[in-house]
């Protein structure tokens, strides 16, 4: 499950959007929380988009599973990003859009002692 809100701060020319989720993985998979966030520049041909997403595990699995794939139980990480987009402002749309994303991922984490 998964809420989403945005926000236009028009005639501003940026935006807000965020969203918070909760994936119920099973078969002995942790489950976790999800959040990010977003905020759009809008200039006249480069659009600049910074994000920032993260998972964060309950460690509620049963801990038998893999450890070394992207769908590994207890994987935890926060990912800023930052994008830049080309718009062709002749064409007057999105569709001719062209971006880069660049971004760095770093697991840190803890292991929680009950």
């Amino acid at each position: 499950m998964q809420f989403d809100i945005s926000h236009s701060f028009y005639p501003k020319k940026y935006n807000l959007s965020a969203n918070v989720g909760f994936n119920n993985r099973t078969l002995g998979f942790s489950d976790e929380l999800r959040f990010g966030a977003e905020v759009r520049f809008l200039l006249n041909k480069f659009i600049p988009i910074l994000k920032i997403n993260s998972i964060f595990s309950f460690y509620n699995g049963n801990g038998n599973n893999v450890q070394n794939a992207l769908f590994s139980n207890n994987t935890e990480y926060i990912s800023p990003t930052v994008e830049l987009n080309y718009r062709d402002t002749h064409i007057n749309t999105y569709l001719y859009e062209l971006n880069k994303h660049y971004g760095k991922a770093h697991r840190t984490g803890y292991h929680r002692v009950f």
